[in-house]
């Protein structure tokens, strides 16, 4: 009798905590992307200020919502002229200029001033096999 009433206390608890994660959403954050080459281009301009170009090129081997990149500065300075451009190595249509936004719509970028610099947020779906080329293009002003 006493077995019996611990395998459906068992059951039971079992069943209970099956329920209340029933509807627990499945977080998945750990993102796998491997940083495959990194190319700078630097101009120091007449006025002191310093032309960037930054091309970072990825190679995801998971699922990401897009990709972050920080441009630290001295208190002085000031990032100014973003641009962002993209392109995916597995298709030539996605070749293109994206838009600077406060909302995080696809093929977009958000610009946040930060106490160290700048953070680019670039919102792009991307898939496990991705091969993602992001060109950063800035001025530097008081470099």
């Amino acid at each position: 009798m006493k077995k019996i009433k611990l395998i459906t206390l068992m059951v039971g608890f079992f069943a209970l905590f099956i329920l209340g994660n029933i509807n627990q959403p499945l977080v998945h954050a750990d993102v796998k992307y491997k940083i495959n080459n990194v190319n700078v281009d630097a101009t120091v301009n007449e006025n002191g200020s310093l032309s960037i170009k930054r091309t970072i090129y990825y190679k995801f081997n998971s699922i990401a919502n897009g990709v972050y990149y920080q441009q630290n500065l001295n208190s002085d300075q000031k990032l100014i002229k973003p641009e962002v451009h993209i392109s995916f190595a597995s298709d030539p249509h996605t070749d293109f200029n994206l838009d600077k936004t406060n909302s995080e719509v696809d093929f977009s970028y958000k610009l946040s001033n930060t106490q160290k610099g700048y953070r680019f947020k670039v919102f792009v779906p991307i898939i496990d096999g991705n091969k993602l080329k992001v060109t950063y293009s800035y001025v530097i002003t008081n470099a």
